[in-house]
């Protein structure tokens, strides 16, 4: 995952845990925060290619600002996540396992 994946997944893990409404009075409330997890040009990337929005168009629009492609976004971005510490779990697996039949070949 590379450094802008990495931050569109902070962004949209923030995101999809707040409503709407939330996201609203926090923005207002206490931008500093706000811009902590979602810094402006990140908002801006996001709206452009869809991942979030802020109106209230439906019943699923008022219950969270991420939409449907944002959410496959994040989807992709944590599968990614996921296997890459599936892979460092198996290489620390394959050096125990190393270690392990060193040991009792007496090589260790």
């Amino acid at each position: 995952m590379n450094h802008l994946d990495k931050f569109i997944y902070k962004t949209l893990i923030f995101l999809s845990d707040k409503t709407v409404d939330d996201i609203l009075k926090l923005k207002k409330d206490n931008l500093k925060r706000y811009r902590k997890f979602v810094p402006e040009q990140m908002e801006d990337m996001l709206h452009i290619v869809g991942y979030i929005s802020f109106s209230k168009s439906n019943e699923y629009s008022k219950e969270t600002t991420v939409t449907f492609k944002g959410l496959e976004q994040l989807r992709i971005l944590e599968e990614i996540q996921i296997k890459r510490k599936a892979i460092w779990i198996s290489i620390i697996g394959l050096i125990i396992s190393v270690l392990a039949f060193a040991k009792s070949v007496g090589w260790i």
